[in-house]
């Protein structure tokens, strides 16, 4: 995949191009032009007819993937999930509110469902049948993983999947958002891209951009899903970043679905690295401040 990446690409449809420059902040909490313009590469280079995306938010990736795909005559379809209906940083706004502004007349490829994880697109895609992949939700250890692990049968061999955010390991203020650094850190060299793998930068889009360069990685499903799965898999055992605990079902559900479609190493993994997290929580949980008598006794030998 990685040699059919054609720099040519990383400019951006021109309408999209001008309307993104108007349209972008930071505010949006969302893909800039440097994300998006390789994300554009990757579609021109696979020529997706399906393209599955984990995380929404205001829809403005979900529209330019669309307005992408027709701008490189791809007849197809985005399908957009997200575990929220409302945006997690404005609640009076519905998840992808953006979609009809962005995308305009592309916005009928969109099809969006919330309220769901990755679990989820199985019900509605079957396997091998996508053609690429875009993943920016939770970037708590192990999501991204996760998701990857939950999408990749869907996927056809040689699909890129990009993930977002790989710099956000780098921010103080955000401790738990290292999952796609951790992803990114399971493959091989050869395993993955990123744009200055290409001499490409964020001087060379118009969109706006952030500073941060490399912001996005391409993996893709190879054809031994079951050694990549269980490759990927080792990863499920490092800590885990999470600030709330999986459900009960959720983990059932996350395990059946791992051994339905890899070997049974891989849903072990996720098991033994959830049993890890849970015990992790209860140290912390059972951790008190020594007694004060035992602790002046200990200052009075000092």
């Amino acid at each position: 995949m990685k040699d059919s990446l054609d720099p040519g690409g990383y400019t951006l449809p021109p309408t999209l191009d001008a309307q993104l420059a108007a349209l972008w902040s930071e505010d949006h909490f969302a893909v800039d032009g440097s994300d998006l313009g390789f994300l554009n590469m990757c579609i021109a280079a696979a020529r997706p007819a399906l393209i599955l995306e984990i995380g929404t938010a205001t829809g403005l990736s979900t529209a330019a993937l669309a307005v992408m795909q027709g701008h490189h005559g791809i007849a197809g379809t985005v399908r957009s999930y997200d575990l929220r209906d409302v945006l997690w940083f404005d609640e009076t706004r519905a998840v992808g509110d953006l979609v009809p502004e962005v995308a305009g007349a592309e916005a009928g490829r969109v099809q969006l469902t919330s309220g769901v994880t990755a679990l989820a697109v199985a019900q509605d895609v079957a396997r091998d049948a996508a053609g690429m992949a875009f993943i920016d939700a939770s970037h708590q250890h192990p999501w991204p993983l996760l998701d990857t692990l939950l999408l990749l049968p869907l996927l056809a061999p040689r699909a890129p999947v990009v993930h977002h955010d790989l710099q956000l390991y780098r921010n103080a203020d955000n401790p738990v958002g290292v999952g796609p650094k951790l992803l990114f850190d399971q493959l091989a060299p050869a395993q993955r891209a990123v744009a200055s793998d290409l001499g490409l930068g964020v001087a060379d889009v118009r969109t706006p951009s952030r500073s941060a360069a490399d912001n996005v990685f391409l993996m893709w499903r190879r054809e031994a899903l079951g050694r990549q799965g269980r490759e990927l898999s080792r990863g499920l055992l490092l800590p885990w970043t999470l600030t709330d605990p999986l459900e009960p079902a959720l983990v059932a559900q996350i395990a059946e679905r791992l051994r339905a479609h890899y070997p049974g190493e891989v849903a072990r993994n996720f098991e033994i690295g959830h049993a890890r997290f849970c015990d992790a929580q209860a140290r912390a949980a059972a951790r008190v401040a020594p007694p004060l008598r035992g602790l002046r006794a200990r200052l009075g030998r000092a």
